[in-house]
Formats: C-alpha cells, sequence, structure tokens
C-alpha cells in the first residue's frame, strides 16, 4: 500500500496519508498477537539458559564416571547401568525430559553408592 500510496489515493481520496498510517497501527497490533515479541525474547533467554545448564553438566558427568571408574569392584555397576551414558546422550540431545529422568536414577545410584564414591573423592558440591 505504501508503494501505490498514489494510485490508491488518485482511486479515492479515502486511501490518504492518515488513513496509510491507521492501517499500519492496525497491522503491528495484529502482528504483536500473532508473534509477541517481547515473549519470543523472553522464550529465547529461557531456552539459552537451559543449554547452558545441559553443557554445564558434562563435567560433573565426567567426574562422576571417574569415581566410579576409581572404585572399581567396590561398587560393582558399569556407567551404562549407572545411568551417566544414557544422561551424557540425552543432554548432548538437548533431551531436557530425558536428562530429568535420567538424573533420578543416577541420583538413586548416587545415593546406594555415597559411601564408596566418597572415598574416591566425590563431593557434596558435586553431588
Amino acid at each position: 500500500m505504501e508503494r501505490d500510496l498514489k494510485d490508491f489515493t488518485t482511486y479515492s481520496s479515502t486511501f490518504d496519508g492518515p488513513y496509510l498510517a491507521a492501517f499500519k497501527t492496525r497491522i503491528e497490533i495484529v502482528q504483536e498477537l500473532i508473534q509477541p515479541n517481547s515473549e519470543t525474547v523472553a522464550l529465547k533467554v529461557i531456552t539459552d539458559r537451559i543449554y547452558q545448564t545441559l553443557d554445564g553438566l558434562i563435567s560433573p558427568i565426567n567426574y562422576l564416571e571417574g569415581y566410579l571408574k576409581l572404585a572399581g569392584r567396590q561398587v560393582p555397576v558399569s556407567s551404562a547401568d549407572f545411568g551417566l551414558v544414557q544422561l551424557r546422550r540425552r543432554v548432548r540431545a538437548r533431551d531436557l525430559e530425558g536428562v530429568l529422568k535420567q538424573l533420578h536414577t543416577v541420583g538413586e545410584n548416587i545415593k546406594k553408592y555415597k559411601k564408596e564414591l566418597m572415598a574416591k573423592g566425590l563431593t557434596e558440591p558435586l553431588i
């Protein structure tokens, strides 16, 4: 409409500058309803925080796996059985629901073998 305003005004004097301004205002209102910029920005911030948190889990998973290996036969389960392999896979896939589910499994195993793992260096802050 902006490009062809002259043709519209020639067709009818109703289609003048103020009409165009009101038309653009209505379009902006509808676009904000359809694609709200403020909510889109907030969603991006939340997504970035989630991804940063997930990325931050890789080192603790590696440390825990190391303590598990150091414990040797004192903890008679493999990294996969402990839940670390699946947890790492879900973190890398950015599967938040899968990570939460797998963290529950890992947490239960930490409780079960806490004494043995802490003897090899596992700390409360890492847990």
